[in-house]
C-alpha cells in the first residue's frame, strides 16, 4: 500500500533461520589482542598465526593440544 515501507523477502518471513551446516568450538583461548594471518602448516600439522598487538607468533597443534608462543620485539 502507499506509504508502507515494509519489504517482504520471499521464503523467509516468519521462519526461523536455517540450522548452520557446521558448528565451531573454541580449541585454544590464546588470549590474543589482535590475531591475524592464520596459516595451516602441513609439515608440523599446526595452525600458525600472529598476535599483532601482542606482539607474538603463535602455533597450535590440534592433535596433541600443543600450544606455542614466541614473543616478538615491538
Amino acid at each position: 500500500s502507499e506509504g508502507d515501507d515494509t519489504v517482504e523477502i520471499p521464503g523467509r518471513c516468519g521462519r526461523p533461520p536455517p540450522e548452520p551446516a557446521m558448528r565451531a568450538e573454541l580449541a585454544w583461548d590464546a588470549g590474543c589482542r589482535l590475531g591475524e594471518g592464520i596459516v595451516w602448516n602441513a609439515d608440523d600439522a599446526s595452525v600458525w598465526f600472529v598476535d599483532v598487538l601482542g606482539p607474538a607468533v603463535l602455533a597450535f597443534t590440534p592433535a596433541g593440544g600443543t600450544t606455542r608462543r614466541w614473543p616478538m620485539p615491538q
